[in-house]
């Protein structure tokens, strides 16, 4: 039997030491509508949903931390900030 089931998109920043491509921390970033994303980060073409890895540079990182309500430490000297996306 198959039965009608949504997916559920979750996104997060995985914050990953230069050099590795394990997160060393996650930041939850689900409170943050859809479209205010977008006016933050820009899809490519073949991905309008952000449903790829994007890497974030420092004025993407302030933003989301101002809607986020919550301090972001940024060292990107250390650290990569990659918007990701999955589904649950």
């Amino acid at each position: 039997m198959i039965t009608n089931m949504t997916t559920k998109l979750e996104r997060w920043i995985d914050v990953c030491k230069i050099g590795t491509y394990e997160a060393t921390f996650e930041i939850n970033v689900d409170i943050i509508p859809f479209e205010k994303l977008l006016e933050i980060v820009v899809p490519r073409k073949d991905d309008p949903l952000l449903y790829e890895g994007y890497i974030l540079n420092e004025n993407q990182l302030r933003s989301i931390q101002t809607l986020l309500k919550q301090h972001i430490s940024i060292d990107l000297k250390t650290f990569t900030y990659t918007l990701v996306c999955a589904s649950v």
